[in-house]
């Protein structure tokens, strides 16, 4: 069984799990009404999801 010889410091430790730690940006996609939005969520600009009309969404007049 392998053991370490000496002990791994905090700066050290912390550097390296940080290299798979990272803000990423949310994948966004094009409604047909021309929102960007999430994938797999309702349109916020025309209120359908998948084709079909799900919220009602009020005009701002």
């Amino acid at each position: 069984m392998a053991v370490q010889k000496k002990r791994v410091s905090i700066t050290k430790r912390r550097q390296r799990q940080s290299s798979s730690y990272k803000v990423t940006l949310p994948e966004l996609s094009v409604c047909k009404c021309g929102f960007y939005k999430q994938p797999h969520t309702v349109c916020m600009g025309c209120g359908q999801y998948k084709g079909r009309q799900v919220l009602k969404i009020k005009d701002k007049k």
